[in-house]
């Protein structure tokens, strides 16, 4: 594999990320593990229905998130450069309850 592939797993990745070292290290080829947060931000980022809908449920709990506006200002946090798309709203409005 060259190097040439390395600015496309980047993309992927928030400008901001703090996660730790490598989860895994294997020669020159570090393996690298997103905390709960950023992983969250990555999925409502995605937003790709039902295949992201279980991994956000999950990880809004496991994260503390309890509210529309918190799970967009995570996103913004971690992808200032890139807003949180329109089709998330629904996803997050149908799995966190409705802000009084």
């Amino acid at each position: 594999m060259s190097g040439s592939t390395l600015p496309q797993i980047e993309t992927f990745l928030p400008s901001s990320r703090q996660n730790g070292g490598p989860f895994y290290r294997f020669g020159s080829l570090d393996v690298v593990a997103a905390d709960g947060r950023t992983m969250l931000a990555m999925k409502i980022r995605a937003s790709r229905g039902r295949r992201d809908e279980p991994d956000i449920a999950l990880l809004l709990v496991s994260c503390g998130v309890t509210t529309v506006e918190q799970a967009f200002a995570l996103c913004e946090k971690y992808f200032p450069e890139d807003p949180a798309p329109s089709r998330a709203r629904p996803i997050l409005d149908c799995l966190l309850p409705p802000e009084k």
